[in-house]
């Protein structure tokens, strides 16, 4: 069943059940003062007569079946002497004040002295009428009911179609995109309703769908040439060596040479390539440990020391060297590493480290002294493949992933990372990383 049709049919229902209750407490305040009114008649009638009380046509001992006035009929004794009675052949006379008695009835009695005489008035009233009536009055309602569903049904029927129409609109156009059309934006109402609010949401969602997209493309270029690149070379070695073998063991050390460096780019552009797709799987498991701020950035830079054959100087500073952080080691790791190798390869001799621990975050910052990152280009430098030509001073390639890999580690860690200028003339970072005191 459509949404179109239960909404329908719960209008229907709602509008059906409303209506019967509705009707229900019509009939029931005309029923019950119609009974009322009966009853105030019948007892208004008993004390006029108790009033006439002497009249010689209440000494007539029987007029039985004849209505005393319309439907009423009466029973008049006298010290227990039947003087007047006008009650059908067989009634039962019910004594008692406000009595129902048998169905179709009302009775009423008093009992009075006058004159020194006891009389009792027994008054039998006759609604057989009044419950035709109000029998009339539950079908004419039932019946009116059973219309007003007929008018309900095609009501409810157009104004869900015109209630669901922007949805179904909106359904129309959501089935039509494709990642060729994601530059289509729907259109907010001013007023931001359920529609509204659902139209933006939207726009939002398309927005970052056209941006993942780009980002993807754009990805898989570079990607695809950082990958061709040492494979060309690799190939073109070896294919070289094919069509001329090497008359002695130095010519085929020598272009082992040349294949082995394209094929230590390519290991590495693959292994960061792995890791910046295992950030969101660590990011999911949340295995995190109290990680030691100082021991970690000493384990990087000995490494880093080892790796580089020219000299930098890497001063590490703290102003609690025990400070510790709460987070997964493998992200905060690559966060130090991919850091402190982007300082040491475009700084010219000296590199700052320093971290601080203060109002539940861990700020660390890193500087160098090289020839920085200008304002414009901050923000691209996080992109995939993002270089700056002609920075680097050693004989080292870079991939442009390092960054990248750092701000999506920073993310998966609900920490932000910011670029500036550093006092020794370079660039200076700074990652701040949430950790519980």
């Amino acid at each position: 069943m459509g949404l179109k049709f239960r909404f329908t049919l719960f209008f229907t229902s709602v509008c059906l059940l409303l209506l019967t209750i509705f009707s229900s407490l019509v009939y029931v305040q005309v029923r019950d003062k119609s009974h009322l009114q009966a009853e105030r008649d019948l007892r208004a009638l008993i004390e006029h007569e108790w009033e006439h009380i002497d009249l010689p046509s209440h000494h007539a001992a029987t007029k039985r079946g004849t209505p005393h006035f319309r439907d009423v009929y009466l029973r008049i004794w006298m010290d227990g002497n039947l003087l007047y009675d006008s009650f059908p052949n067989g009634a039962v006379e019910i004594v008692g004040d406000d009595s129902m008695g048998a169905p179709g009835n009302i009775f009423n009695t008093i009992e009075r002295v006058h004159n020194g005489h006891k009389y009792r008035i027994s008054g039998r009233y006759d609604i057989h009428l009044v419950l035709e009536h109000l029998s009339f009055m539950r079908r004419v309602l039932f019946l009116g009911c059973l219309g007003a569903l007929v008018l309900i049904i095609p009501l409810s029927l157009f104004s869900t179609q015109f209630l669901l129409r922007p949805f179904r609109d909106l359904a129309k156009r959501t089935s039509e995109l494709n990642a060729e059309k994601l530059a289509f934006r729907f259109v907010e109402p001013s007023n931001l309703d359920e529609y509204g609010m659902l139209a933006k949401n939207f726009n939002l969602l398309l927005d970052r769908l056209e941006k993942s997209f780009t980002q993807a493309r754009t990805f898989a270029v570079s990607a695809s040439h950082e990958l061709r690149t040492p494979l060309s070379v690799i190939i073109g070695q070896g294919e070289m060596a094919l069509r001329k073998s090497p008359s002695d063991i130095q010519q085929c050390l020598s272009i082992i040479q040349k294949m082995l460096q394209p094929a230590k780019n390519l290991r590495n552009v693959i292994n960061r390539l792995f890791f910046l797709a295992e950030v969101e799987r660590l990011e999911q498991e949340n295995q995190t440990v109290v990680i030691s701020v100082q021991r970690t950035i000493s384990e990087v830079v000995g490494g880093l020391q080892e790796s580089y054959q020219q000299s930098r100087e890497i001063s590490v500073e703290a102003d609690d060297s025990q400070a510790t952080v709460v987070a997964n080691q493998e992200l905060f790791s690559s966060i130090v590493t991919n850091l402190l190798e982007n300082a040491v390869k475009y700084s010219s001799k000296h590199v700052r480290v320093r971290f601080e621990k203060k109002d539940s975050f861990l700020n660390l910052f890193i500087e160098d002294d090289g020839p920085g990152i200008e304002g414009a280009k901050r923000e691209q430098v996080f992109e995939p493949f993002f270089r700056i030509a002609g920075k680097s001073k050693m004989d080292t390639s870079s991939h442009g992933l390092g960054l990248s890999i750092v701000k999506a580690c920073v993310q998966a860690e609900n920490g932000t990372i910011q670029l500036g200028d550093s006092d020794l003339g370079g660039l200076s970072v700074r990652v701040s990383i949430p950790s519980p005191a």
